[in-house]
């Protein structure tokens, strides 16, 4: 749930609900309740990577070169692709 109402665009949610990319989560369900939008995702068992990081585990430069970069790249990439320009990354949801 977005803790601002208006956090997001009606049209963003719409078209982040129909991008299909391995490596975007996508968007089962949205909603509002008391004017906060709310999105139904997928569960991550491993949690977010601020999550991961908070565990102290640690990658190797080589994982983040062949693995995490290009992971980030292609979801941003499908993102855009789509119209949509992200403002503002964190390793969070």
């Amino acid at each position: 749930m977005y803790r601002r109402k208006d956090a997001v665009k009606p049209e963003v949610l719409e078209c982040l609900s129909s991008l299909k990319s391995p490596f975007v989560a996508g968007i089962s369900r949205t909603g509002q309740v008391n004017g906060l939008t709310y999105i139904i995702m997928p569960f991550y068992s491993n949690g977010s990577l601020a999550a991961v990081l908070e565990k102290n585990i640690r990658f190797t430069e080589d994982e983040i070169k062949t693995v995490i970069l290009p992971s980030i790249i292609e979801g941003l990439k499908a993102i855009h692709d789509s119209g949509i320009i992200h403002k503002d990354l964190k390793p969070a949801i």
